[in-house]
């Protein structure tokens, strides 16, 4: 079975909300399970949903396809619950619709042609790099099929150094167990003066990453805190960490759902 980009968040792919039978369903089979943690965020997010989808009061816009509504899918793991997480239409994610609007301020920076390489894309951003004749949009992956670059770990790349002038790379580095050779990687195939764009999940009102001894969550090996930013300046000349939220609207009443300090660094050659 070939694997596509149709799997990650942003994808476009529209919210199927749960029936409250099958909630209760769910809910039954996580206390048989004895996951009572997993269940208090469940109850409590699914809940919510179902009255987000009941509400007529609009305050939630996606920036990406427009769309409004009253309030984004609330998702959840065994570590947290992430409010207002997707969009119900097109599946974008809090950090997807900060950097839509950081990645069109990148864009503008550059007045000539540009090449981009884009780790496990995310189709929300397809509109913004493909079809523009300056832009040279590139895709890779270490498992999906309908990428340019297949079968690339970004652990130990295959691509030649100093080619990408801008790099995007989304909730991936969690994934793999060492982080660093990723970053080195990154720098490596950067041109001189070229930026990588990176987001990853984390607390970062904490100071210290915490790691794991299993992959439940998520299949993540680690959960950042803000001595990413020392571990980035190892590989890197230059690391500015960008609170997505102020591209939040400022009327009170309506917001992107970009929630306070998701992080994005932006690391340069």
């Amino acid at each position: 079975m070939n694997i596509t980009s149709e799997i990650n968040p942003g994808s476009f792919k529209a919210y199927q909300p749960l029936t409250v039978f099958a909630l209760i369903k769910k809910l039954i089979k996580l206390l048989m399970q004895f996951k009572f943690k997993l269940f208090g965020y469940c109850m409590i997010s699914e809940c919510k949903n179902i009255s987000n989808r009941n509400s007529k009061k609009i305050k939630f816009i996606c920036p990406v396809c427009k769309s409004k509504f009253a309030g984004f899918v609330h998702k959840y793991n065994s570590l947290r619950i992430s409010w207002n997480s997707a969009c119900p239409h097109c599946d974008s994610r809090s950090r997807h619709r900060g950097l839509f609007f950081l990645y069109k301020e990148i864009l503008h920076q550059y007045r000539k042609e540009i090449s981009v390489l884009h780790f496990a894309p995310e189709q929300v951003f397809y509109p913004i790099f493909k079809n523009e004749p300056d832009i040279q949009y590139n895709t890779t992956d270490y498992f999906l099929e309908d990428v340019d670059f297949k079968n690339e770990d970004i652990q130990k790349l295959s691509l030649p150094s100093g080619k990408f002038d801008l790099i995007l790379c989304n909730h991936v580095i969690e994934h793999i167990p060492s982080d660093e050779a990723a970053m080195a990687e990154m720098s490596r195939i950067l041109k001189e003066n070229g930026r990588a764009i990176i987001t990853i999940p984390g607390n970062f009102r904490r100071e210290q990453t915490v790691y794991f001894d299993h992959l439940k969550f998520n299949g993540h090996y680690r959960d950042y805190g803000l001595d990413v930013i020392n571990k980035l300046m190892k590989y890197f000349k230059k690391v500015e960490a960008v609170d997505l939220s102020k591209y939040n609207p400022i009327e009170p009443n309506s917001s992107y759902g970009i929630r306070k300090y998701d992080m994005a660094f932006i690391c340069c050659n």
